[in-house]
């Protein structure tokens, strides 16, 4: 599976794991069904991606393990290097 592929499924809602490559979605969804990023945030990653939005995509993934790692591992989390972080929810 492609990465295009593998982003197009994530963002029409279905999470799968891309086996070929060893990735999960940019939210860890596929791996953790609990974390569901709303689509008008997929829609923006998938935007990001498409254009070579290299910052916006960084930023994104930032804050995708931000949101992952405060929900499994600890309170509170911050990514160096995210300009403004936000919230997936």
């Amino acid at each position: 599976m492609t990465i295009d592929e593998q982003l197009k499924l994530w963002v029409a809602g279905e999470s799968v794991h891309n086996d070929a490559r060893g990735e999960c979605c940019p939210d860890f969804s596929c791996c953790n069904k609990d974390m569901r990023t709303p689509l008008d945030v997929r829609e923006r990653f998938l935007k990001a991606h498409n254009d070579d939005d290299e910052k916006t995509i960084m930023s994104m993934l930032g804050m995708f393990l931000g949101e992952a790692m405060s929900k499994y591992c600890a309170k509170k989390v911050y990514i160096a290097g995210i300009d403004k972080p936000t919230s997936v929810q």
